[in-house]
C-alpha cells in the first residue's frame, strides 16, 4: 500500500520555515552587533517585525511581511538608520520576487527626529519605490513642502536580495559598511 507523504511534507516545510525564521533573526542580531561597535544603539521602541496577530480569522497576518530594527547615533543626532528583511510578496510591486535585506538611512530637520514614533513601515521604502535589489543606494531629497510637513530631509535606501548574505562577512561588507559610508556621503554633503 503506498503511503501519502502530503503530512511529512507540510511538517518539513514548517521546519524549513522555523529554521529560515531562525537564520533571520541571527543576521538582524549580527547586524545590531556591529551597529553597536560603529556607535549606533538600537531604539528600544522599536518594533521587530511587520504586524504579526494570532487571531484565527487573520491567517494572512500569522507570519511577519518584514523584520527591522532601527539605530540612532548621539553624533548623527538627525539620523535614524535601519536594517532590515523583507519577507513576503503580496500586494508588492512585482519585481519582488524573492526576499530582500535592505538598509538605509532618513536624515530629519534639526531636532525633528521622530525615533520614538518612526514608523516602521518606512523599511519598505526602498520596495514601494519599485527599485531593483541591486545594493545601490537610493536617494531622495524631500521638496521643501514635504520637508516642513514630514520634517524629512533626505531618504536613502538600498537592497540586495538575502541569498546574497551568506554569512557574518558578507552582511558587514555587503550591508553594514555600504550604510555607514552613505551616512558619511551624506553628512559630508551637508557640510558644503
Amino acid at each position: 500500500m503506498k503511503q501519502n507523504n502530503n503530512g511529512q511534507m507540510i511538517l518539513n516545510g514548517l521546519a524549513e520555515t522555523r529554521e529560515f525564521f531562525e537564520q533571520v533573526s541571527l543576521l538582524i542580531r549580527t547586524a545590531e552587533e556591529d551597529f553597536r561597535e560603529k556607535g549606533w544603539e538600537l531604539i528600544s521602541s522599536s518594533s521587530e517585525c511587520s504586524d504579526v496577530t494570532r487571531q484565527l480569522s487573520r491567517p494572512q497576518k500569522w507570519m511577519p511581511r518584514w523584520v527591522a530594527r532601527l539605530f540612532i547615533n548621539d553624533e548623527h543626532e538627525n539620523i535614524l538608520i535601519y536594517v532590515g528583511v523583507l519577507l513576503d510578496r503580496v500586494g508588492s510591486w512585482a519585481g519582488f520576487r524573492e526576499p530582500w535585506i535592505t538598509c538605509g538611512l532618513f536624515e530629519y530637520l534639526s531636532g525633528k527626529n521622530p525615533h520614538v514614533n518612526w514608523d516602521l513601515n518606512w523599511v519598505t521604502t526602498h520596495l514601494e519605490s519599485e527599485k531593483d535589489p541591486d545594493g545601490k543606494f537610493n536617494l531622495r531629497e524631500y521638496p521643501p513642502m514635504e520637508r516642513e510637513s514630514e520634517s524629512i530631509l533626505k531618504e536613502s535606501t538600498m537592497a540586495l536580495p538575502l541569498v546574497e548574505i551568506t554569512d557574518a562577512n558578507a552582511l558587514k561588507q555587503k550591508i553594514i559598511v555600504p550604510l555607514l559610508e552613505e551616512i558619511s556621503n551624506i553628512c559630508r554633503t551637508d557640510d558644503e
